[in-house]
């Protein structure tokens, strides 16, 4: 997607100062712009950058995304792809407010939550080699309380 044009928020400055490192190792820091505390009103400010349906958003906001996904204060969402990561945890019945929220919009569908085993990253841990199975689901394990699905929201 070499035109596409990223706002990324992240609180944490050692962590904004790690992401932006990686996108310009990787060639594409001049497309990414990053802030600080994503807010509804900042949310809000993007909609002339969203355009008409070719936007994308991908949350993981630990459990602010019900504050965030507000149709009537961020209506360009409306037309938006959305990808949220839930947290119940912090935010109970938060899938049943989304799916009310945007059920006249767009498709919603729920990737279900899966644990995270070694196995899978095999060709990012095969120079791991010699550590301990255990050690190595450790270098995997999120640590997570309970589910952590994502609602796949796409624009009707």
């Amino acid at each position: 997607m070499p035109g596409s044009q990223v706002v990324a928020y992240e609180v944490d400055q050692r962590l904004q100062a790690a992401a932006r490192r990686l996108a310009e190792s990787n060639g594409v820091g001049a497309r990414i712009e990053a802030r600080g505390l994503c807010t509804v009103a900042e949310l809000a400010s993007l909609e002339s950058r969203a355009g008409t349906g070719g936007a994308a958003v991908i949350m993981d906001c630990e459990g602010a995304e019900a504050e965030l996904v507000d149709l009537e204060r961020v209506p360009w969402l409306a037309s938006a792809r959305l990808l949220i990561e839930l947290h119940p945890a912090s935010a109970p019945g938060v899938l049943e407010l989304l799916r009310a929220r945007l059920a006249d919009t767009h498709e919603l569908q729920v990737i279900g939550f899966e644990p995270r085993r070694a196995s899978l990253f095999d060709a990012v841990l095969g120079p791991l080699r010699g550590l301990r199975r255990i050690d190595r689901e450790l270098l995997v394990a999120e640590y997570r309380d309970g589910s952590q699905d994502w609602l796949w929201a796409t624009p009707r």
